[in-house]
């Protein structure tokens, strides 16, 4: 990890042109992993994945957050607590990180930040972080944010018309001590 300090706050409609560049300079790495990605990416994707957010806050679901630089202010990336289970008080972890900060521990340190969130003010009991069995960045931010692997759930997720098998962590609040 090097020093770059940073921060999460909750996304907001003025994040949609950072959101854009974000997106677009790490389309090699999104494309890999994340589902929602596509090429022609723009404003109007950005809009609406914004204006969900803004729901899903509003009504005590979902927590995304931007994470940004703490000293320019730039978003370098998102976290996120979902799926939200509230009979059984556990969510969800994803995060990504711009390709240009990638390898610095921006994952990691947000992830954390997310997880106290949901622990301290979401009532969460269990974080689960779901990762696909070939993305070795993803199980690295798992394993540095102390989340114990469970084991491989069968067709866990789904990627590009396929169902694919993932590595299934948790992470209770204790873990974070």
């Amino acid at each position: 990890m090097d020093d770059l300090q940073i921060l999460i706050r909750p996304l907001s409609d003025s994040d949609t042109d950072a959101l854009v560049e974000a997106v677009r300079l790490s389309a090699e790495s999104l494309q890999k992993w994340a589902s929602w990605y596509h090429p022609a990416y723009g404003p109007e994707d950005a809009r609406l994945w914004l204006a969900h957010c803004a729901q899903q806050w509003a009504s005590g679901r979902d927590r995304e957050f931007a994470v940004d630089d703490a000293q320019s202010g730039k978003l370098i990336g998102s976290v996120g607590i979902s799926q939200i289970n509230t009979i059984h008080h556990f969510g969800n972890l994803a995060y990504w990180t711009a390709a240009a900060h990638c390898n610095r521990g921006v994952a990691s340190r947000a992830a954390r930040l997310a997880l106290e969130f949901a622990f301290e003010n979401m009532g969460l009991t269990r974080v689960e972080v779901v990762v696909r069995t070939d993305n070795v960045a993803s199980q690295r931010v798992a394993q540095n944010i102390g989340a114990r692997l469970e084991g491989t759930a069968r067709n866990r997720i789904f990627f590009k018309d396929s169902p694919l098998d993932a590595l299934m962590y948790s992470v209770v609040a204790t873990d974070l001590r």
